[in-house]
């Protein structure tokens, strides 16, 4: 055999080049697409830029966030659950609370309580009566006080006002008798120039006439302006009118001698003389009546003057006395109405609360009623099922036996469970007789109600 171009192959070459050329089966391509697969992926896992690595970190986030709200959520109902229990209990304890405020023995305590109160109430009213009837004792003090220095300052005023008028009156007074003297002075003068006029009548008898003309019109004219000014003068200006009177008649005496000396020439002298005088007594006369008038004119209305401000004095404190007595009634028809008012607020906030209380007290009944049938009906249906589950396990005797056995201990147990309750309603009540007696005691209230009521409670508990 001619072995040239021909090549040896070792066994497992062989072996190796036949499993090459041989088809692979299905399932090998398959794996193996799996395995290339997951190295795939496996690598294509680590690269972040990737769609599917991007959904996947998205994915995980959206997880991550969603977990943290639900155990948000999970607290937030722990909570809310815990609020409810609390809630709940609450309630219950208050429904406990207003079924054992119906109880007797705490219903004579709130009484006590309440009596307590009264008392208390009524000691703070007579306190009350007793500081207003004291502030309007004082109140009256200090308007007699006000109304006195209001009259001090008024007597004071009219005793300024009086003092006023009399100075006045005065400075009149003395100034019209500076005018009187002065009306004297001149009338003297006059008398005095009427003396040298007769003894010069022969050489100036007309001159005379004129002059004496010219100051008759003076002195008229003189008399005419202090007319007004001269009202106060009266019993000075009669005084006057007596002395002039005597010094007319001692000057028609002279005048007459003088006359008798010069009979011829005087008695046309005389004539003229006689009617001078009697125009200047005429003159003299009216001025003295109008002064006179003027004077009990000034008087009368003086007396008008002084009355009318009395009456209106008196009838101003007249009427400050009613306007206050008008306000004080005003004020106290306004307490009054208002005590009423906060008395009928008050009975209408307690029926209010009352009513409230009584609907609050009825509901929490009917509540504590449905809770105790629901107690009752899952102690029932507990009792029923261990009923049957004795009736399975145990014999039809000694059910019996058993039966009578567990009365006759629940019967102990219920007896024993009273003296408990009792002995713990007891507790309960002197613990809450205590709080309530340190309550009273802190505010400073009558303790002898409550104290009454507990001894009264125990001397009844000792004789049973």
């Amino acid at each position: 055999m001619d072995m040239k171009g021909v090549t040896v192959l070792g066994q497992s070459d062989l072996f190796r080049m036949i499993e090459t050329v041989k088809p692979r089966k299905a399932t090998e391509e398959k794996r193996e697409k799996l395995e290339l697969k997951k190295k795939s992926e496996a690598r294509a896992a680590k690269w972040p830029n990737t769609i599917s690595a991007q959904r996947a970190k998205k994915e995980k986030l959206r997880r991550a966030r969603l977990d943290v709200e639900e155990d948000e959520r999970r607290k937030i109902d722990a909570i809310e659950a815990e609020i409810m229990a609390e809630s709940r209990r609450l309630q219950i304890d208050r429904a406990k609370k207003k079924l054992y405020d119906n109880n007797d023995r705490v219903k004579a305590l709130h009484s006590s309580l309440l009596l307590s109160e009264v008392l208390d109430e009524r000691v703070s009213q007579i306190e009350y009566k007793k500081k207003i009837k004291e502030l309007r004792k004082l109140e009256a003090i200090a308007f007699n006080v006000q109304q006195a220095k209001e009259l001090e300052v008024k007597e004071e005023e009219e005793e300024r006002a009086i003092y006023a008028r009399r100075k006045a009156a005065l400075e009149q007074k003395h100034e019209q008798l500076k005018q009187l003297e002065q009306v004297k002075a001149k009338i003297a003068l006059e008398k005095k120039r009427d003396l040298e006029e007769g003894e010069l009548l022969r050489r100036e008898a007309e001159e005379e006439a004129i002059r004496q003309h010219e100051k008759e019109l003076k002195v008229r004219e003189v008399a005419r302006k202090h007319t007004m000014e001269t009202m106060k003068a009266n019993d000075a200006l009669q005084k006057y009118k007596l002395k002039e009177l005597n010094r007319e008649k001692a000057a028609e005496k002279a005048q007459e001698a003088y006359a008798a000396k010069k009979e011829a020439f005087q008695l046309e002298r005389k004539r003229r003389e006689v009617e001078k005088e009697n125009g200047k007594q005429k003159a003299r006369d009216r001025m003295i009546r109008l002064m006179e008038d003027q004077l009990e004119a000034a008087r009368k209305k003086n007396e008008r003057n002084y009355e009318l401000q009395h009456q209106q004095a008196v009838a101003k404190e007249d009427g400050i006395l009613a306007e206050r007595a008008e306000r004080r009634r005003k004020e106290k028809i306004a307490i009054d109405k208002s005590r009423k008012q906060q008395l009928a607020i008050r009975n209408a906030m307690k029926e209010q609360k009352n009513a409230d209380d009584k609907a609050f007290l009825d509901a929490w009944k009917e509540r504590t009623k449905e809770l105790a049938e629901e107690d009752e009906l899952e102690t029932k249906m507990k009792f029923w099922e261990n009923k049957q589950h004795q009736q399975f396990l145990k014999h039809q005797m000694d059910f019996k036996a058993k039966k009578k056995m567990q009365r006759k201990t629940k019967e102990l147990e219920g007896a024993y469970v009273a003296a408990l309750s009792i002995a713990e309603e007891e507790d309960t009540f002197k613990a809450y007789a205590s709080v309530c007696i340190d309550e009273w005691n802190k505010r400073g209230k009558s303790l002898r109600p409550m104290q009454l009521l507990l001894n009264a409670k125990d001397a009844l508990g000792s004789t049973k």
